[in-house]
């Protein structure tokens, strides 16, 4: 997807006004283009790992969501993608705090992150799964017959995709209505690509 100059000048400028703590995906001047970013930096991992399954992805706004993109798989159908953050909101709160300060030092800035374990992990990611499953039925512009993605992305310091290697092992998640669901890790040090996992999905019965 080609990016006109003043996308390309927002992107610059939200990434430039991104939160220091996590903030590799967070460009808080443009929500939409964040997402768009992280959907796009997935697309690129998908395509790296030879799994791509959709492409011509593009936002819907502020006002037509959810979703929160729309894109088409290679099979020609429509699909509707959510996208959603993995983060510690205390050590958010921390950042914006410190911020505000006039004379910040170097102590203040240092944001203490969680240490994430196993069923932390596993609590957080399902209740975020479970907050866009419940999305499913204010879909707007639907049908989409390629199915209902979501996209968590985490930029926490503790989350290494070493370590998210090891606490996703054999961890399952129950969805009614998402059909796929992928984490995305951000940047780590030469990386040509982002790492993903894609979630394990168990379809919860629907009532």
């Amino acid at each position: 997807m080609t990016l006109d100059e003043e996308t390309r000048a927002r992107l610059r400028e939200g990434i430039l006004a991104k939160r220091d703590y996590a903030g590799y995906f967070n460009w808080d001047i443009d929500k939409d283009l964040a997402e768009w970013g992280v959907v796009q930096e997935l697309c690129a991992s998908l395509d790296a790992t030879g799994v791509s399954f959709f492409d011509d992805f593009a936002l819907r706004g502020r006002g037509n969501d959810p979703p929160d993109l729309e894109a088409v798989t290679f099979d020609g159908r429509r699909l509707a993608i959510e996208v959603t953050e993995l983060v510690d909101g205390e050590a958010i709160k921390q950042d914006k705090f410190v911020k505000k300060l006039p004379n910040p030092t170097w102590q203040d800035k240092l944001a203490i992150p969680t240490a994430w374990g196993k069923d932390l992990l596993s609590e957080r990611l399902q209740k975020l799964i479970t907050s866009k499953d419940g999305k499913f039925p204010k879909l707007l512009g639907g049908p989409y017959p390629g199915g209902y993605c979501v996209v968590v992305f985490t930029d926490e310091p503790d989350l290494t995709p070493e370590k998210l290697q090891e606490l996703l092992e054999e961890e399952k998640f129950t969805a009614e209505n998402i059909d796929r669901c992928f984490l995305l890790v951000g940047y780590q040090p030469f990386q040509e690509h982002l790492t993903y996992f894609e979630l394990t999905l168990e379809r919860k019965v629907k009532k």
